[in-house]
């Protein structure tokens, strides 16, 4: 019985500029009756950290978290006539994240810890590119209350 740990942007199969999430999943389909991952997500930034704890069961396929970070828009215009743009999206002060990982396991009176090695990635900025809508007139005015 075997677990990994991933960092990822698309969740359920929508790919998203804005969101970061951490996930573990076992490796194969032989589990432990008893078996669990303990994983310690640690989100390091200028002047704090941050640690979230993440339990996948034996009975689970995989637990996901959502990290959570002030973001930098960088907006640039690629194509004026077809009001195309696109932004650079770039934590603001969170650049690394970090885990450790240990797979626990009970068989009788005995249980067993196996330390995986910490692991750490830096979290890259990311482009998305869109089209705005052209607005030919608008009016600005108050709205009628009901």
């Amino acid at each position: 019985m075997q677990g990994f740990v991933l960092m990822h942007r698309n969740l359920d199969g929508e790919e998203s500029a804005e969101r970061l999430y951490v996930t573990s999943k076992w490796k194969g389909e032989e589990r432990l009756p008893l078996g669990e991952l303990h994983t310690n997500v640690k989100v390091h930034c200028e002047s704090s950290s941050t640690t979230e704890r993440m339990v996948l069961h034996h009975d689970e396929d995989a637990v996901t978290i959502e990290i959570s970070m002030d973001l930098l828009y960088d907006i640039e215009e690629l194509n004026d006539t077809l009001h195309q743009v696109v932004a650079h999206i770039t934590p603001l002060r969170c650049h690394e994240i970090c885990w450790q990982s240990s797979l626990m396991a009970t068989a009788g009176l005995e249980s067993f810890e196996e330390d995986a090695p910490r692991e750490c990635h830096r979290v890259d900025g990311t482009n998305s590119t869109t089209f705005l809508r052209h607005m030919k007139e608008y009016t600005v005015g108050s709205c009628a209350h009901l």
